[in-house]
């Protein structure tokens, strides 16, 4: 997969979008909590469902919008995981060491001689 400015662009939307539903849970229930103190049976009854309305919009936004952060790694981290030259890396660091380690007790050993 490619990463193209467009698809940044929707990550930083679908972030934004997030953002909102938090905006949207913060002022509903502030809402609530004020029409609770001043208000009158019926307008609390009228603001308590618009309230809840409005806590479970933005709460299905806030649990099944991604974050950037985890767009991010749903984008990134599995062509990097699944690559097969990435997999086959620790092997190949493994035996360049192994061939290091070896020169240097070669040189080591002549040096004592």
């Amino acid at each position: 997969m490619q990463i193209t400015p467009w698809l940044i662009y929707w990550i930083d939307v679908i972030h934004s979008i997030c953002v909102l539903g938090n905006i949207m849970l913060f002022f509903s229930l502030v809402l609530f909590i004020t029409v609770g103190i001043t208000g009158s049976k019926e307008e609390k009854f009228a603001v308590g469902k618009l309230v809840m309305l409005l806590v479970g919009i933005g709460a299905a936004i806030c649990i099944f919008v991604p974050s950037k952060t985890v767009m991010m790694q749903m984008l990134i981290l599995p062509p990097v995981v699944n690559n097969e030259q990435v997999q086959q890396l620790p092997s190949n660091v493994l035996e360049y060491v192994n061939n290091w380690l070896e020169e240097v007790n070669a040189e080591l050993k002549e040096k004592k001689e």
